[in-house]
């Protein structure tokens, strides 16, 4: 089962569905105006060229939509965007809110809040970067390991990741235990600030 989203627009579904593919990188896979129905006698003139059937992807997201006369605003209902960084929610909340209404308070971090998301991306890094020189000095099964473990986009099975490295599960399991070990000792150098050599 899949939810898709429709929403109802006063006129102005054409402009919204070519603004979200410009701005948001989706892609119109449909777009039908009240013209192109068979059954026209009913519609309006000034209402031919209004959307009767919009289809747009974004992301792994469907939005449908249509121009409906006396079409309202939402009120209680709301699509959210999840992006990659502070900067690409920065430039969609400043070309959503531009022209449009902004029905939220801006939630956008103090500079004190942004300066511990500055810490946090430093503090990573500087992780990322241990993590990388130590594991130079690891056996190239360990190394392999970590490799398949951190390339994943979600959590492995210890029998998948045994028969990528071609190795018994148990095998899997000692290297999960002295990768978890090995972290932990990084991490602890790099709070304490000390050489983040192991």
């Amino acid at each position: 089962m899949k939810l898709d989203i429709y929403i109802n627009y006063p006129g102005t579904c054409e402009a919204a569905f070519q603004f979200y593919e410009r701005e948001l990188g989706g892609k119109i896979t449909m777009m039908q105006t009240h013209a192109d129905q068979p059954n026209q006698p009913g519609v309006p003139a000034d209402w031919k060229k209004a959307i009767l059937h919009a289809r747009i992807e974004i992301g792994q997201a469907v939005l449908m939509g249509a121009d409906i006369p006396g079409a309202e605003p939402m009120r209680s209902a709301y699509l959210t965007l999840r992006v990659d960084s502070a900067k690409e929610a920065e430039r969609l909340y400043a070309l959503l809110g531009e022209g449009g209404g902004i029905s939220i308070a801006d939630s956008s971090p103090t500079p004190e809040d942004r300066l511990l998301l500055f810490e946090e991306e430093k503090h990573r890094a500087a992780l990322v970067a241990a993590i990388n020189t130590a594991a130079e000095k690891l056996p190239a099964d360990e190394r392999l390991y970590l490799q398949i473990v951190f390339s994943a986009t979600e959590s492995l099975p210890a029998r998948d990741i045994a028969r990528l490295m071609g190795c018994p599960v148990e095998e899997v399991y000692r290297f999960k235990q002295r990768t978890q070990k090995w972290l932990k000792e990084i991490a602890v150098q790099l709070e304490n600030n000390s050489d983040m050599s192991v």
